[in-house]
């Protein structure tokens, strides 16, 4: 598969802060979201967007307040905030979204996206959760209190919502996870009782940082995963 093309990146504004994002195959039928991390940019996705791209799956992305080129600070942004500037942006858009999909911090703001929009897809790379309690809570040192009390995750809302979704659901996760207690993916996916389908692809040996790299360079892994892709979106 050599097919490969470059996004189209356009600014937005947000409450006074100028969020970079880009579009991939904006005029096919179907279309994705994508959502970074707490550590990572928009970039992270470019080898999946080239996949989706291939077929005829469009996506946009965007860097979230405080990384990569869009303005402002990571204190400026919050849980609630990323969702909120991940709506904006479509709706600026004007653009209906099949596909979500978020890595780490970003399934999170993916899980939260699925009660206000319907969608087809959900995947979600190893993938936080976090407590009600620090969702509206601006990134900084309260936010990491919260975050960091022992098993806060475990009353996070995305068991709930997750229970409501009637989608298709792929989850992948690292065997290794520093960051993410496998716990987490584990219950996620048994919450998901009225998915259409879904699947767990455990990646061996990964971390949870640099896992996009990791899947795409190994071609066992970019060949397991990409069947599991056409499963999920029916590709």
């Amino acid at each position: 598969m050599t097919f490969q093309t470059s996004p189209q990146y356009f600014n937005v504004n947000f409450n006074g802060f100028n969020l970079s994002a880009s579009s991939l195959e904006p005029t096919t039928k179907r279309q994705s979201l994508m959502i970074h991390g707490g550590a990572r940019s928009q970039e992270v996705f470019l080898h999946l967007r080239n996949l989706l791209a291939y077929h005829d799956i469009g996506s946009i992305a965007f860097d979230c307040i405080g990384h990569g080129q869009s303005t402002g600070k990571l204190a400026d942004s919050s849980l609630k905030s990323r969702t909120q500037q991940a709506l904006h942006l479509l709706q600026h858009q004007e653009t209906k979204i099949d596909v979500c999909i978020g890595v780490s911090m970003g399934a999170y703001n993916a899980i939260q996206l699925s009660k206000n929009l319907q969608l087809d897809a959900l995947i979600l790379f190893v993938p936080g959760v976090y407590t009600p309690e620090a969702y509206n809570i601006n990134f900084g040192e309260q936010f990491s209190e919260i975050i960091r009390t022992k098993n806060s995750w475990l009353d996070s809302d995305a068991w709930e919502i997750l229970r409501d979704f009637k989608g298709k659901l792929l989850i992948i996760s690292a065997e290794n996870d520093e960051v993410v207690p496998n716990q987490i993916p584990e219950k996620l996916f048994a919450s998901a009782s009225q998915c259409a389908w879904k699947h767990h692809f455990i990646v061996p040996k990964a971390q949870h940082k640099g896992i996009m790299d990791y899947i795409f360079n190994s071609n066992e892994l970019k060949d397991e995963f990409y069947l599991q892709l056409k499963k999920c979106l029916s590709i």
